[in-house]
């Protein structure tokens, strides 16, 4: 039996245009655990690619050296609980990381925002220390559970695209 993370990578890649397609279609709006996300020309959808991440959206800006992807994941069961996600994404960076924490759309999204040196690489490879880091993470509440976005990269990027991240993560209650 597929999961819902499965299902709904199968119906994203089935939904996204074919490269050199005539009729090619954007793709800028996806439901995931019953709540409608949609996003502006900043960001691209695609192909999320593990099982655990339910959607990635990338962004296109022309001038980016480096394209930064905001993840949706969402985990059948809640995902291990706010407190040990907040806890496991500070442990992402050394030290400990300047942290904010804001409420949203009257108390149904919680952003976190992690700024410091970010420890990158793949999980179980040796990581390496970047300093100037942020990572924006929304905890999105649904009536089937939390949806979890994320996004991590330098901190200059991510405060020019906070805007627009904040309405994703806040679109499902705003529309």
């Amino acid at each position: 039996m597929k999961t819902l993370h499965t299902l709904l990578a199968t119906l994203l890649l089935l939904a996204l245009p074919s490269s050199g397609s005539a009729q090619e279609k954007e793709i800028n709006a996806l439901e995931i655990a019953g709540l409608k996300f949609a996003w502006d020309s900043t960001w691209k959808a695609k192909a999320a690619p593990s099982m655990m991440s339910a959607l990635n959206l990338m962004t296109v800006a022309e001038e980016q050296k480096e394209v930064l992807e905001a993840k949706f994941y969402y985990f059948k069961g809640g995902g291990g609980g706010v407190d040990a996600n907040v806890a496991r994404w500070a442990g992402m960076f050394e030290g400990t990381p300047e942290k904010h924490e804001e409420t949203l759309a009257d108390g149904k999204v919680t952003l976190y925002t992690f700024k410091g040196t970010f420890m990158v690489g793949a999980r179980g490879t040796a990581k390496v220390a970047t300093p100037d880091y942020g990572m924006l993470v929304a905890i999105v509440k649904g009536d089937n559970g939390p949806v979890f976005v994320r996004i991590d990269g330098p901190v200059m990027r991510l405060d020019a695209l906070r805007d627009s991240f904040k309405k994703i993560v806040t679109n499902p209650f705003n529309q």
